[in-house]
């Protein structure tokens, strides 16, 4: 376990990844601003639920997107996500094998192989005015069994939904 200090606003590229042996990671309440660089915790041990609904996630770039493969390969159950987070970059769950759910209101956009490998995975809801969704980005969600995608998407990828439980 680790208590990430209030000091830290930025969690650079592949921090924790590889930690084998990090289960959880402790936010302070007092953050509420932090960014996530690419693979931050990919392939660590990082278990459980996380909530970050009262945290504004940020990329280096400043865009309303958590970066690409942050959890990539965790044993995270469940994630909270604030409203201002509006697309998930590619790879960002990619082998979350033990990921059912994920909270969040105002997906528009899902990077490719987003969630591909998340066996768990049951539902996932995008906002009204949501536009696309990158290839291969449901693959092998073989618990998912429903999902809504609303008009306003323009853009499926190849292969989206390949060897998913739809």
């Amino acid at each position: 376990s680790i208590d990430i200090p209030k000091s830290v606003t930025t969690i650079e590229d592949g921090a924790f990844s590889w930690c084998e042996n990090l289960k959880t990671v402790v936010f302070p309440e007092e953050c509420k601003d932090l960014t996530f660089m690419t693979n931050a915790f990919g392939d660590s041990a990082l278990e459980g639920d996380l909530d970050f609904s009262n945290m504004t996630l940020r990329l280096e770039n400043g865009r309303d997107e958590v970066s690409r493969e942050v959890f990539r390969g965790t044993k995270i159950t469940s994630i909270k996500f604030a409203d201002d987070i509006t697309e998930f970059g590619a790879y960002l769950f990619y082998g979350c094998e033990n990921l059912r759910s994920v909270e969040i209101k105002n997906l528009k956009n899902v990077g490719h192989n987003c969630f591909a490998h998340c066996f768990s995975l049951e539902s996932i809801s995008f906002a009204d005015d949501a536009t696309s969704i990158g290839l291969y980005a449901f693959q092998y969600c073989t618990s998912l069994k429903e999902i809504n995608i609303p008009d306003s998407v323009s853009e499926l990828g190849e292969d989206v939904f390949m060897y998913s439980g739809l």
